[in-house]
């Protein structure tokens, strides 16, 4: 399983800079794309999705700081940074840059080692943010793919838990997604209690979405982990009911074919 190399979109209308910013640029760690021109810049990035946007302010067709609000104003592009490239350095450029959304800018000439160290500061903190649940605060698809090639790549010994919970989407249908998020929340914070444990400090615990979660450890330890979780979530889960569901012993509500049915 390859690792993906963060992407980055150099955007400038200077072919020597764009060459420049390339080479100092490590092909061990970025897949580099390149535009001209403001018209291709903003298709490439509804398109490609980069990690991050070099983009220089003064290009043909629309201007840097144009991209840059049309970026903040879609919800599938306003997270990406954008590091103004530009040879101005007056302060109302750099005003004008932050104000369109730029989370950084940097005056040509520049030090290579200096914007690659950016570069990767910011792709950072992208990846980190992007990548966390904003139902449980763990890490998401992006981090289970890394931590699955680094411990591959290294013929380490593992072992994968898988966990789901039974029956959650009946249960959201029954009592709302409001009252599904907060069981969400809690099993996460079950799954990092149980690791914390019963478990390692290299062990991993991620979300994968919805009702999913995987935790990644040792062999020797998954089995107590798991058992530690069916303990912990056994405690917790009747409190998510109503009195009198839990005195019945299962709410009504219709199943995946529309037939109402007991869970």
């Amino acid at each position: 399983m390859p690792e993906t190399k963060p992407k980055v979109l150099i955007a400038d209308d200077d072919p020597h800079l764009r060459r420049l910013i390339k080479e100092a640029l490590s092909g061990d760690k970025f897949e580099v794309w390149e535009a001209c021109d403001g018209n291709e810049t903003w298709n490439l990035i509804q398109s490609l999705h980069p990690d991050i946007v070099l983009l220089d302010i003064m290009m043909p067709g629309i201007g840097g700081f144009e991209i840059c609000r049309y970026m903040r104003e879609n919800p599938f592009t306003r997270n990406i940074p954008v590091v103004m490239l530009t040879a101005k350095s007056q302060v109302s450029d750099k005003i004008e840059g932050m104000e369109s959304g730029a989370d950084d800018y940097i005056t040509k000439p520049f030090d290579p080692l200096e914007l690659e160290a950016r570069i990767e500061m910011h792709i950072r903190r992208y990846l980190r943010e992007s990548d966390m649940s904003p139902v449980c605060g763990l890490p998401g698809t992006k981090a289970i793919e890394k931590t699955l090639s680094s411990r591959i790549s290294r013929e380490e010994k593992f072992a994968l838990c898988y966990i789901d919970l039974d029956d959650f989407k009946a249960f959201t249908d029954y009592y709302g997604f409001v009252k599904g998020s907060e069981l969400i929340r809690t099993t996460g914070t079950i799954l990092k209690k149980a690791v914390t444990t019963k478990g390692g400090e290299d062990d991993f615990v991620a979300h994968i979405g919805g009702d999913d979660f995987i935790i990644i450890t040792i062999p020797e330890r998954a089995v107590n982990i798991a058992k530690e979780i069916i303990k912990l979530f056994d405690e917790i889960a009747p409190s998510f009911y109503e009195k009198e569901d839990l005195e019945r012993g299962f709410i009504v509500t219709k199943d995946r074919t529309g037939f109402v049915a007991e869970f």
